[in-house]
């Protein structure tokens, strides 16, 4: 499944984790705003409200293409931005679900039986908080850096596999970037006095952090017990480190090298 964003006569084409990663949420704000200007609302900060002029229906139709060409380049930029803003959240959140599926068992027994969650951390070494790298030392790694480093392994080597559980990866960014909308729209809320709004919206924005984490910890377990599974041959870490990983990735690439020379066999044939 490509990533990219085209426009043909046959119509836009945009990969379904793009759309959620990227244009979805762009095309929310467009909707807000448009929403806001119909309704009438009053400019942030008391500004003088700007003349509206009439619009033909030829350029209605071209701010239309405009919108939909735009959307998913207005998404990027909050999926960056609100990356900058909750990334640390999210990854405080997957560290506090992963330490509480350990300590837990009997709570997240789901978690812990669907995803053999005990033999994958003993897998990779894994523990519930992040260390630094130190020169000349073991470092242990939490489930996000393994998480991360298992992502690039399946985007690299195995795409069809990534592609699989791409869609996850689509809705963490959304949620997140909904996040930010929140925020913004609680901004918003205060420059107009509207002090219900901006509480409610608040409120909305740490609920969607809080899914955001949550998926986030589903995405990480996911992606990991697949890795787990393809290269179960591969050495397990010995007292943590990314020797684990590593082992595994390594194991990933070797397998998908004779995967890469049958496609392009088949392609040339």
């Amino acid at each position: 499944m490509s990533d990219a964003f085209e426009v043909s006569k046959e119509g836009v084409k945009l990969s379904y984790e793009r759309f959620l990663s990227d244009g979805a949420a762009g095309y929310v704000l467009i909707a807000a705003v448009a929403l806001l200007v119909a309704a009438g609302a009053p400019p942030p900060f008391g500004m003088e409200r700007l003349p509206m002029p009439r619009i033909g229906t030829e350029l209605r139709v071209l701010l239309g293409v405009i919108t939909i060409l735009l959307g998913p380049a207005l998404g990027l930029l909050l999926n960056g931005a609100s990356w900058f803003v909750f990334g640390t959240a999210q990854v405080i959140a997957v560290d506090l679900l992963f330490k509480w599926s350990r300590t837990s068992p009997a709570q997240w027994s789901a978690s812990q039986r669907a995803f053999d969650l005990h033999w994958t951390r003993q897998r990779f070494g894994l523990d519930s908080r992040w260390t630094p790298p130190v020169a000349g030392a073991r470092r242990t790694l939490s489930l996000y850096d393994a998480y991360c480093y298992a992502e690039e392994g399946l985007r690299l080597w195995r795409p069809d596999l990534w592609n699989a559980v791409s869609y996850i990866h689509g809705v963490k960014h959304f949620a997140r970037a909904l996040a930010l909308l929140s925020l913004l729209g609680a901004g918003y809320a205060f420059s107009i006095a509207a002090w219900r709004w901006a509480f409610w919206m608040l409120a909305v924005t740490v609920v969607f952090v809080a899914l955001t984490g949550a998926v986030a910890f589903y995405q990480c377990l996911v992606v990991l017990f697949r890795v787990h599974l393809l290269t179960m041959e591969a050495p397990a870490a010995v007292s943590g480190g990314t020797d684990g990983i590593g082992a595994a990735l390594s194991r990933l690439r070797m397998d998908a090298t004779p995967l890469r020379a049958s496609g392009k066999a088949e392609a040339a044939g």
